[in-house]
């Protein structure tokens, strides 16, 4: 068993998004819930009338649940180096903590709390990774911080801060629409030799444009050490065969 197919796994994803806003159509404050605000403040409520906001009206709901989706397969796509989407979650979790932290304390709590889960799991997930995320977590966690960012009125700030997975997820986008074009006006071939980028997500081009990585190999300590890994008895070990000793 493969699991759900891409199809089914998208459908999944909107009926939830659908259902998101929804709620946030059925619990909306006139003037709050449908506004976007283009400059977030750090200590102030995001929509201060100093800062420029944009009311959508009902067209929100509709970019609502386009962004959860779209940043949900954004997290999903990053997730292809060891310790890299679990890393950029972190602090993308703790900046959306603090853009949100005076007017909304309780999604303050619960980015914090992601970003601490995480830290956890990126103990294992670093480099050689000894536990994985999978679609299962990655796309709950991009959906759980856009969530986060709608109701705390933050999302222009969460897209800042997630740069990085927004390009990824663009590449992906641009790469398999070209692709399918220059297939169907020039054939299979012509297309595969004339690709927009070498390789998509675009943290593969930069895993083999780096060369062998570091791989940590514990002499008296362990991964259950109480300590960083830098206080840790042993040596760095790389694939070409030079040791390191820490």
């Amino acid at each position: 068993n493969l699991g759900l197919r891409a199809r089914e796994k998208l459908a999944a994803q909107c009926f939830i998004a659908i259902g998101f806003v929804l709620w946030m159509a059925g619990t909306s404050h006139p003037g709050t819930t449908t506004a976007v605000t283009l400059t977030p403040s750090l200590v102030t409520n995001a929509l201060a009338r100093d800062g420029w906001t944009v009311d959508f009206g009902w067209m929100y709901y509709v970019i609502a649940a386009i962004f959860l989706v779209g940043f949900s397969n954004a997290t999903n796509i990053t997730d292809g180096l060891d310790g890299l989407s679990s890393g950029l979650i972190i602090l993308i979790s703790l900046t959306l903590a603090a853009l949100v932290w005076v007017m909304y304390p309780s999604l303050a709590l619960f980015a914090v709390a992601m970003a601490g889960g995480l830290a956890g799991f990126l103990w294992w997930n670093a480099y050689p990774a000894k536990v994985f995320m999978g679609d299962t977590c990655s796309l709950a966690l991009g959906a759980g911080l856009a969530g986060a960012a709608m109701l705390g009125k933050q999302e222009v700030g969460l897209i800042v801060a997630s740069l990085v997975c927004w390009v990824e997820l663009i590449s992906v986008i641009i790469q398999v629409s070209v692709f399918k074009w220059r297939k169907r006006r020039h054939g299979l071939d012509y297309a595969k030799a004339n690709r927009v980028f070498r390789r998509t997500p675009l943290h593969h081009i930069s895993k083999r444009a780096a060369g062998p990585r570091p791989r940590l190999s514990p002499g008296s300590g362990s991964r259950a050490c109480s300590a960083p890994p830098s206080l840790c008895s042993g040596h760095v070990v790389r694939e070409s065969g030079l040791v390191l000793r820490l």
